[in-house]
């Protein structure tokens, strides 16, 4: 999907509801004009997108701790190199301390996710990624 020499970031989004995942699309555009983001209802779907998307800048992910370990997802990732958010949830914190992954409490606004996602590009302005 994307190639490792390009000048953009990619992002993946994983959020089973299709108005949040609409919403968290829209401001990773809105904080990266040309970035390529892909967003998926479960984690199966982007475990299996993500063989294909080379160059991953940051994932974030709305995903229950034990669904998230029940799939190909969590070694896909971690393949990847990208940074991950895990947006809070059932035994997220957990999850995400193993994995040493951030989280992001819910409810969030626009300016939580950009000060958790301003790390995503090596510590870069949000413009510059």
């Amino acid at each position: 999907m994307a190639d490792a020499n390009q000048d953009y970031p990619v992002f993946v989004i994983l959020e089973k509801n299709q108005l949040v995942l609409d919403d968290l699309t829209e401001a990773l555009r809105d904080f990266w004009p040309a970035a390529k983001v892909y967003g998926f209802l479960t984690p199966d779907a982007a475990a299996e997108a993500l063989k294909g998307i080379r160059g991953l800048t940051g994932a974030i992910l709305s995903v229950a701790a034990e669904e998230l370990s029940a799939s190909r997802l969590a070694p896909v990732l971690r393949q990847s190199g990208g940074q991950v958010l895990m947006i809070e949830g059932p035994g997220v914190r957990a999850a995400a301390s193993t994995e040493g992954w951030p989280v992001l409490p819910r409810p969030f606004s626009l300016d939580m996710l950009r000060n958790a996602i301003s790390g995503f590009c090596g510590g870069e302005p949000l413009q510059r990624c």
